[in-house]
């Protein structure tokens, strides 16, 4: 530890090869004190494993100063790293705006800007937002308002679009066999959860294009129980986006923010083209395509408990064919797994 102090003191190059092998020791201590001293160090060799490091809770904050003190470099390898989808999930989480955000430059910006493009995944969409409201925030730095517009317009859709596939198993579930409804009541919560986070992030984007409103507080009073209240933010926020420049964001936007049934939201939905799917068959077929594992595999089991037959082998089917077939599989047999132990313990 001691020779890793004076390392990091001297910040000699030719100790580079000796802080890789330190920075691969299974030895918290020892790899953090390594890490420590790949800040002073500097060499591009680093950046590979700090970047494979990022999971490492404890170690977290050291290996982000390292990567600051390598500077474009790093930043460069994070933002491969982003795109680079067998990296494990936690990896990419962090990378997604925490670290970006430590690189307070126009650049890091439009790193952030790309994830929001491209992302397939809403979480890490979700830390790609908070990193670039601290940007704007604390670095007084601009963001594309057309970008997060556009991006805002997609969430909305994306809202709707829940909304549609929730609708019908939300509203044929008493339909369904007593013994099925506990996975199909599951799914609806799911669905309702996800529905609010594409909410989350559709205000946490006009934020960014309004940067000197509360849009929170807007967001917030549009999901009031008093009609007033709601009313009057739905009034402020249509003169907000009055200037557009997608259009389309103010009508979205009376749809999810007025005083209105789901079955009436989704008639207005309707006009941009979002419809719920035929019946609830259907709509587990639709679900069981999802790229959420979760929303994929809770449909796929609540289908597969149904026990109808044409619907199993169309399970059996979907899982086989998409990317994530394996962790689809994965998802029922842990469903199933805990059912049974419930069972068995009642």
């Amino acid at each position: 530890m001691g020779l890793l102090s004076a390392i990091k003191d001297s910040g000699d190059q030719r100790w580079a090869d000796i802080l890789l092998e330190c920075g691969k020791s299974a030895e918290g201590t020892v790899s953090e004190a390594a890490f420590g001293a790949m800040s002073s160090v500097r060499d591009a060799r680093f950046i590979p494993l700090l970047i494979e490091r990022l999971d490492k809770r404890d170690r977290r904050s050291v290996i982000r100063e390292a990567l600051i003190a390598l500077g474009d470099p790093a930043l460069d390898a994070l933002e491969r790293a982003l795109q680079d989808q067998s990296l494990p999930f936690s990896v990419r989480i962090h990378n997604s705006s925490i670290d970006l955000l430590r690189f307070p430059t126009p650049r890091a910006v439009d790193c952030l800007l790309k994830i929001l493009r491209e992302e397939p995944s809403g979480a890490i969409r979700y830390k790609a937002l908070r990193g670039l409201g601290r940007l704007q925030v604390d670095h007084r730095l601009r963001v594309d308002t057309k970008t997060v517009e556009r991006r805002a317009n997609m969430e909305l859709r994306e809202y709707l679009r829940l909304l549609a596939l929730w609708f019908p198993i939300h509203e044929g579930l008493d339909e369904r066999p007593a013994a099925t409804r506990a996975s199909g009541k599951l799914l609806v919560l799911l669905l309702e959860d996800k529905q609010r986070q594409a909410l989350e992030r559709a205000f946490r984007l006009l934020q960014l294009a309004h940067p000197r409103e509360s849009i929170r507080s807007v967001s917030l009073a549009l999901r009031s129980r008093d009609r007033q209240m709601r009313a009057k933010a739905l009034e402020y926020i249509d003169a907000l986006t009055l200037a557009s420049s997608v259009p389309s964001n103010r009508e979205l936007i009376r749809i999810v923010g007025d005083d209105l049934s789901p079955r009436e939201r989704l008639h207005l939905a309707e006009l941009h083209d979002i419809e719920p799917p035929e019946d609830y068959r259907a709509t587990l077929l639709e679900l069981i395509r999802e790229p959420s594992v979760s929303i994929a595999g809770l449909a796929a089991y609540h289908a597969l408990e149904l026990g109808e037959p044409g619907l199993r082998e169309e399970v059996t089917i979907i899982s086989e064919e998409r990317s994530l077939g394996g962790s689809l599989r994965s998802f029922i047999e842990l469903m199933t797994a805990r059912r049974k132990e419930s069972t068995g313990a009642a």
